[in-house]
C-alpha cells in the first residue's frame, strides 16, 4: 500500500510538472510574439522527433492500414485476372467487328461499281489448290440460281468460273488451274493475249503475245470481257518476267491475290456490269461462242 501511494504521488508530481509545462509554453506563445531562450532549447529536442514521425512511423502507420494478407492478395490477382480476361474478349470483339465492317465496305465498294442485283454473295467452305487441280467450292448453289460457267470474283479480282453446281454448294475453277484461260490485256501497253493457269498459286502465263509487240514490267493485266463467261475490267495480275520465244513471248504473271486466304466472293453472270448493257437470252444465244 505504501508502494503504490509512492507511485501514484510521483505520477501526479510528474502530471503537474507536465501541466505547468504546458501551460507556461501555451502562455508564452499567447502573450509573448518571439520564442524564447527554452523554446528554442526545446525545438532542438523536438525536431528529430518530428523528422522521425515523417520517415518512420508514418510509413509504418500507412503499411498496418494497407496491409494485405496472402489470401486477400491472391484475391486480387484473380480479379485483375479475371478484369485482364474480359478486356481482352472485348478487344478480340472489337477487331472481330471491325474486320466485318471492312468487308461490309469492300462489298458496298463492289456494289457501287457492278450491278449486284442478281449476283450471289458466297463464302468459301473448302480449298484444293494441288499440282493436279486448282478449285475451290461455295456454300451456294442451285436453289440460290447458280449456273454453271458463271463467273467468281472478289472485290474487283476474278477468282474463276462455277464449274459444277449442286442443290446447296458449288464447284469453282480457279483461274489458277491450267484449263481456266482469260482473254486479257497489258494496262500500260493495251497488249492482249490469253491469260492462262499453271496449276501453281504463285504464277499465270500470258499467252499468244507477239513479239513485236510492247510490253513493260510490272505492268498490270486486267480482263478484257471477250467470251461468255468473264466481264471485263477485273484485275487478273502484274507481269512478273518476260522474254522472246520464238515468235511469242513467255510472260510470268503474278498473281494480284492470294488465294489461299480469300473467305468470301460474288458469283455474277457476265453482262452484269452497269456500263455494259444485259443482252437478252436470245441474243446470248445466236452470238455465243466457245468460252475462253
Amino acid at each position: 500500500m505504501k508502494l503504490l501511494s509512492k507511485l501514484s504521488s510521483k505520477n501526479f508530481l510528474f502530471s503537474s510538472f507536465v501541466a505547468i509545462v504546458l501551460i507556461f509554453f501555451i502562455g508564452h506563445r499567447v502573450f509573448v510574439k518571439t520564442p524564447g531562450t527554452l523554446e528554442t532549447v526545446a525545438s532542438y529536442c523536438v525536431y528529430p522527433l518530428l523528422v522521425l514521425q515523417k520517415t518512420c512511423v508514418t510509413p509504418i502507420q500507412y503499411f498496418i492500414k494497407h496491409k494485405k494478407t496472402v489470401e486477400q492478395l491472391d484475391g486480387i490477382i484473380k480479379d485483375l485476372e479475371l478484369e485482364k480476361e474480359s478486356l481482352k474478349a472485348k478487344l478480340i470483339e472489337q477487331a472481330a467487328l471491325l474486320q466485318f465492317n471492312q468487308e461490309l465496305q469492300e462489298i458496298q465498294n463492289f456494289k457501287e461499281r457492278y450491278d449486284t442485283k442478281n449476283a450471289q454473295l458466297g463464302h468459301i467452305i473448302m480449298r484444293r489448290f494441288t499440282a493436279q487441280e486448282q478449285s475451290f467450292f461455295i456454300d451456294i448453289g442451285l436453289h440460290h440460281g447458280i449456273k454453271p460457267d458463271m463467273a467468281v470474283v472478289y472485290k474487283n479480282h476474278i477468282l474463276g468460273k462455277v464449274e459444277q453446281v449442286y442443290p446447296y454448294y458449288s464447284k469453282v475453277l480457279s483461274i489458277t488451274d491450267k484449263r481456266c484461260k482469260i482473254s486479257a490485256y497489258c494496262e500500260k501497253s493495251l497488249t492482249q493475249g490469253i491469260l492462262q493457269g499453271s496449276n501453281n498459286l504463285q504464277l499465270f502465263e500470258l499467252a499468244h503475245v507477239d513479239r513485236l509487240k510492247k510490253l513493260v514490267e510490272e505492268d498490270q493485266i486486267f480482263s478484257s470481257g471477250e467470251g461468255t463467261v468473264f466481264p471485263k475490267g477485273f484485275l487478273l495480275g502484274v507481269i512478273q518476267s518476260f522474254e522472246p520465244e520464238g515468235v511469242h513471248y513467255r510472260i510470268t504473271v503474278k498473281p494480284a491475290l492470294d488465294f489461299s486466304t480469300i473467305a468470301y466472293c460474288y458469283v455474277m453472270q457476265k453482262g452484269a456490269q452497269i456500263s455494259t448493257p444485259i443482252l437478252s437470252d436470245t441474243v446470248v444465244q445466236l452470238s455465243d461462242r466457245p468460252d475462253l
